[in-house]
């Protein structure tokens, strides 16, 4: 039969003994305080020291301060409403810009607004391609996708809501701010800010600006 010996906290001023205690907490408490003045590294097995469990005593190495956490990667879709000086609200609700493919969803009412505010024909109107295009390039640019919008692309945008452009590649080709090219279409470095216009102009339902 096991006999479990019973602990006791003694504590002695030279060879005079000045105070002792049975209190399981109190000498738990002391052991755990000696064990981590010797950054003991050996688990202590608490059943040979009776049925109270011990507190477990960290070692230095877990009080280090953590690594500083990656900074928090930069929203895209508010970043790109800041671009065209509108709300993002406003932005997701014209545009609603994803990382997948169709990547943009074209709001009815703001096409709709948009042609209607602006010309049709003539040497001012914007054909449909171009918007699609314009639209697709610069979310495109923001978020770092891989390649370049494809005319394929392009008219299945316009495709989405129910509308097309019979000849797409000269719509781009016309366009001062588009530039195509044998992977794609991509906005003109030199033109950026015509491009932006164009956004800010179909996210707000306005014409252009002269």
């Amino acid at each position: 039969m096991s006999v479990t010996a019973e602990l006791k906290v003694k504590l002695f001023a030279g060879e005079t003994l000045v105070a002792e205690s049975e209190d399981q907490l109190l000498w738990s408490q002391a052991l755990a305080a000696i064990q981590a003045a010797e950054t003991m590294t050996t688990p202590v097995d608490a059943s040979t020291l009776g049925t109270q469990q011990l507190p477990v005593v960290q070692q230095e190495s877990d009080f280090q301060e953590a690594p500083a956490t990656a900074v928090v990667a930069e929203d895209d879709v508010s970043d790109f409403a800041n671009d065209l000086g509108v709300e993002r609200q406003q932005l997701e609700g014209a545009l609603d810009p994803t990382k997948e493919s169709p990547y943009i969803h074209l709001d009815i009412k703001c096409w709709e607004a948009f042609k209607s505010n602006n010309p049709s024909k003539g040497r001012n109107a914007i054909a449909n391609s171009v918007i699609a295009a314009t639209i697709l390039c610069l979310w495109w640019k923001k978020v770092g996708l891989d390649g370049r919008p494809s005319v394929r692309t392009i008219t299945k945008l316009l495709s989405n809501i129910g509308t097309e452009d019979k000849n797409p590649g000269r719509g781009i080709t016309n366009c001062s701010w588009l530039q195509q090219r044998t992977d794609g279409v991509h906005i003109n470095p030199a033109e950026v800010s015509k491009a932006e216009a164009l956004v800010t102009a179909f996210v707000l339902k306005t014409a252009l600006p002269k």
